[in-house]
């Protein structure tokens, strides 16, 4: 929710001035959370510009669920690629805790989903492992 025109125009110019091969927009989660989830933590989020070409090269398995973000980071890495990484000031989501039926069962919702998706990566561990992407710059703005 939040996600506003100047996000995508943010996002999307860094791609169009060669800044970036991909970049990549971040929820915003306030000032002690961002540095986790900017440096800390995998990049999974929908919030993306790209080139064609580029999610052109995927395979058709690779766009399914949490897997085409495991995809298109490894992708990255693999060609050592510039993938930029912006938090977006404002660009915020209800929690699971906060949509489901009570916090638990939100809380439980929430770790299965993040299973998933660091289980997505796996098939592509290798790659990230032997070579890192370029990652241009991990801002807050």
């Amino acid at each position: 929710m939040g996600l506003r025109p100047g996000h995508v125009d943010t996002l999307v110019g860094l791609v169009r001035s060669g800044e970036a091969d991909m970049a990549c927009g971040l929820f915003d989660r306030g000032p002690v959370a961002n540095p986790i989830f900017l440096e800390g933590l995998p990049v999974l989020t929908g919030q993306r510009a790209l080139r064609r070409e580029l999610f052109e090269q995927l395979e058709v398995d690779d766009v399914r669920g949490y897997r085409v973000e495991a995809a298109l980071n490894s992708l990255v890495a693999r060609d050592e690629l510039v993938r930029v990484d912006r938090v977006l000031p404002g660009l915020w989501h209800r929690t699971k805790e906060e949509k489901l039926s009570s916090p638990v069962v939100g809380l439980l919702t929430k770790v299965a989903m993040l299973l998933s998706a660091c289980w997505s990566y796996v098939p592509f561990s290798a790659l990230s492992w032997t070579r890192g992407a370029r990652v241009a710059r991990r801002t807050a703005h």
